[in-house]
């Protein structure tokens, strides 16, 4: 595989610990980290063993290795957030919002919910409590 490079780092991307690095806090090899920030060769990451933003360095962080399974996860999840992206852009300009809110964003939802006559109650139900549950 090839050498990780600071020009190849991406914010929100995935990697892994390649050693022990002192500048992480030890955490551990082979951890898996996302990329919170980039400046240069400095580079902040976060994992499931800390969350908060911790600082390391390109020489630390490898190529994540990632199977078919969860790249389709992946893309499933980009494409559940552009959905959403999709679905306040077509509020806004439904109701000629230039800066979005959330209160009113999700009252539109519900009703729009509510007007699809092809969904019985329980499903209607179900989505309105998907949606206010965010």
């Amino acid at each position: 595989m090839a050498v990780l490079k600071a020009v190849d780092i991406v914010i929100g991307k995935k990697y892994k610990m390649k050693n022990d690095a002192l500048l992480a806090y030890g955490v551990p090899k082979g951890t898996t980290v996302t990329v919170t920030y980039k400046g240069g060769n400095a580079i902040n990451v976060t994992s499931s063993l800390n969350p908060s933003p911790l600082a390391t360095n390109v020489s630390a962080l490898d190529y994540l290795n990632v199977n078919k399974k969860e790249i389709e996860t992946q893309i499933k999840e980009y494409e559940d957030l552009i959905k959403v992206e999709k679905d306040r852009l077509a509020w806004m300009e439904e109701v000629g919002a230039d800066n979005y809110d959330e209160d009113e964003f999700k009252v539109w939802q519900v009703l729009n919910t509510l007007d699809q006559r092809k969904l019985s109650k329980i499903d209607k139900t179900k989505a309105i409590v998907r949606l206010i549950r965010g």
